[in-house]
């Protein structure tokens, strides 16, 4: 397995999507299935007690959904927690969004309205997928 940095992946993620011609939604569908079989052949003892998925309003958050929804297709319990409004998400993350809705998902957002329902919904999770930030984040993590 070869890890690449941030910089490599994205330029990988161009090529694919200027050079061979692959959609940038399908790429988040390849990434996210993958991530949920990683899930589901090395953590399934861990995602029966449930798994929180926490996206952001990126390509990363897309491959969240995916992930999700892979999951819960597979009879697992899935919730997506989201960092930002819905309104406020990139075109394909929000179309895995709505996909994800399609498939009876719902979406609870990190707000002061609902903080105490996602601190209840991490805490009792089995496990905890990160998808908030992706290749194009820059700076410090703040708030």
């Amino acid at each position: 397995m070869r890890i690449l940095t941030s910089r490599e992946m994205q330029a990988a993620d161009e090529a694919a999507i200027t050079e061979i011609g692959i959609g940038s939604r399908a790429l988040m569908e390849s990434a996210g299935r993958e991530c949920a079989a990683v899930i589901l052949n090395s953590y399934e003892k861990q995602a029966r007690r449930g798994v929180v998925v926490a996206v952001g309003s990126g390509n990363n958050g897309g491959d969240g959904f995916v992930i999700a929804r892979t999951l819960k297709a597979a009879g697992l319990s899935a919730v997506v927690v989201s960092c930002c409004p819905a309104e406020k998400l990139k075109v394909d993350p929000k179309a895995n969004l709505e996909s994800w809705k399609r498939l009876g998902g719902a979406l609870h957002q990190f707000s002061d309205e609902e903080t105490d329902l996602a601190a209840e919904l991490l805490s009792g999770a089995g496990l905890i997928v990160d998808a908030v930030f992706g290749t194009g984040f820059s700076g410090e993590p703040r708030g």
